[in-house]
């Protein structure tokens, strides 16, 4: 299985299971990802400045999962 596992300062981890039937799958603050991380974080928190709209995309090549920063551009 693989999963998403978001640690933010002062907050217990949270892990999200990420469905592999269902790639391509982007990983970020944006709206419109996937996966959205940083949900309900003040936006002048040095956490959320780190993390870019699509901080990384996850698609198959054949039997192969892999990551790629951002999406499509690298990310900030």
């Amino acid at each position: 299985m693989l999963k998403i596992v978001e640690c933010r300062p002062g907050r217990a981890q949270q892990s999200t299971p990420i469905d592999l039937e269902n790639l391509p799958a982007t990983i970020g603050k944006g709206q419109g990802d996937t996966y959205q991380m940083a949900v309900g974080v003040d936006p002048r928190s040095i956490y959320f400045q780190s993390l870019s709209r699509v901080h990384a995309t996850l698609y198959r090549e054949g039997d192969d999962i892999w990551l790629r920063d951002g999406n499509g551009k690298p990310s900030t």
